[in-house]
């Protein structure tokens, strides 16, 4: 192995706008690299790298997105976003508008991408907003794509009329009189889940308090079956509106359970027309 030693340099590479940008060159032998800082699709829209080797000499390349914008710039003026200008902004009328929030403003994904495009196609009469903790987190449709902890991220909070999530909104927010939130569940369970959690049943009471309250917020809750009408009820201590509706995001598996559409994800997959195809969900994190 001997002919593997020696000191490497590495070129790391972005995709930028659809065009390969060489950003750094990296070097095993800097303990910690200086931040590259990158344009993205705007003259707002930026990027760091953040580049560092350990002990090991492993190499770890980190690409976080900085807050922009007056208000949001600092961790000061964030608090008075949220503090200050979010109750005033509270008193403003509500608006046309849908919110969106997957997976703790994490991913474009779920029952809220479903029912988002629902809405962008029968209503469009009706703005969209998509939070997220990456602004840069891809898309389809015209929704407006927020940052989370920014000053539009409490702007929308304040004024949207329908709000959708399936992980909570922070504690500082305070839903409305007219606000409808819906909250959609990451799944069925087949695990303890709120109250019913370890960390839930033994939390302190201000933890429990809290949680109880932003449960309480929720005009509706999604549900797939009577099994998780009676099981997330009783984990959330949810006594409010349930829609037995089952899953937007497993409509598909009824819209689609046609052999032309079949045939068409067998032939894109490799997989013979002949044989039996499975659906086998693998992620039971809830």
């Amino acid at each position: 192995m001997n002919i593997l030693k020696g000191n490497y340099v590495f070129k790391l590479y972005l995709n930028i706008n659809n065009s390969i940008k060489l950003v750094k060159l990296l070097n095993t032998d800097a303990i910690k690299l200086n931040k590259t800082k990158i344009a993205l699709n705007s003259k707002q829209d930026v990027a760091f790298v953040n580049a560092k080797s350990n002990h090991l000499d492993e190499l770890t390349v980190r690409v976080t997105q900085p807050f922009v914008g007056f208000l949001s710039k600092s961790k000061a003026r964030r608090a008075i976003s949220y503090s200050v200008l979010y109750p005033l902004m509270r008193l403003l009328p509500l608006r046309k508008v849908m919110v969106f929030d997957a997976y703790w403003s994490s991913k474009f994904d779920s029952n809220e991408k479903l029912m988002y495009e629902y809405v962008q196609k029968h209503h469009p009469e009706i703005k969209t907003v998509w939070f997220f903790k990456n602004s840069q987190t891809e898309i389809n449709g015209n929704g407006l794509r927020v940052k989370t902890d920014s000053f539009k991220y409490w702007y929308y909070l304040a004024v949207s009329k329908y709000l959708i999530q399936n992980t909570n909104f922070p504690n500082q927010y305070l839903k409305r009189k007219n606000q409808i939130e819906v909250e959609t569940l990451h799944g069925t369970f087949l695990k303890h889940m709120g109250f019913d959690e370890p960390y839930f049943r033994t939390a302190t009471p201000k933890i429990q308090n809290a949680f109880a309250r932003r449960n309480r917020r929720w005009d509706y809750m999604v549900v797939p079956s009577e099994y998780m009408a009676r099981t997330a009820s009783s984990a959330f201590d949810y006594h409010q509106k349930l829609i037995k509706a089952g899953f937007p995001r497993n409509d598909e598996l009824y819209t689609n359970n046609n052999e032309t559409y079949i045939n068409h994800v067998k032939e894109k997959l490799g997989i013979p027309k002949d044989k039996k195809s499975y659906f086998i969900r693998t992620n039971i994190s809830c």
